[in-house]
């Protein structure tokens, strides 16, 4: 369990350890790979050629879906083991992000703690990017319907 000793927890509220280093683990994983994938179209743009019967509307509109369901995905990963390690350090999940901040600095929370506090910073931070990373732009100097995947 990641309560404390001496905290009784709800039943829906325990998580095991392992479930949380694993989904901790899968979150860093996926989210460094889209910003890895970012970075590479950023510094290199990947070349797509589009089929005729795609127009860039509807390419853009992919990558923007593609884009936010893979931030959304990964924030449904770890938004309850957050929830559950916030309610096993406070016996409730409803403090704010002040005492939860000045609980991280100042006092001594435990390592699922603090960890759960850097992810919901990173789910904070990568969530409003979704739609927005990724683009696809036309350039002249490839051949026609063929477009840059770029950020």
């Amino acid at each position: 369990m990641l309560a404390q000793s001496n905290t009784s927890l709800h039943k829906n509220q325990q998580i095991d350890k392992l479930d949380f280093y694993w989904r901790a683990g899968i979150f860093v994983i996926l989210e460094a790979a889209f910003l890895g994938f970012g970075y590479r179209c950023l510094t290199n743009p990947i070349p797509i050629n589009l089929p005729s019967y795609l127009s860039i509307r509807e390419a853009r509109g992919a990558a923007t879906v593609l884009s936010i369901s893979w931030h959304s995905l990964t924030g449904f990963l770890v938004k309850d083991v957050i929830y559950a390690v916030f309610s096993a350090e406070f016996s409730t999940i409803t403090s704010g992000l002040l005492v939860q901040t000045s609980t991280f600095f100042t006092k001594t929370p435990t390592l699922e703690y603090r960890l759960a506090f850097v992810l919901l910073l990173a789910v904070l931070a990568l969530g409003p990017l979704g739609g927005s990373v990724v683009n696809l732009e036309m350039h002249t100097c490839y051949a026609a319907k063929t477009y840059i995947l770029q950020i």
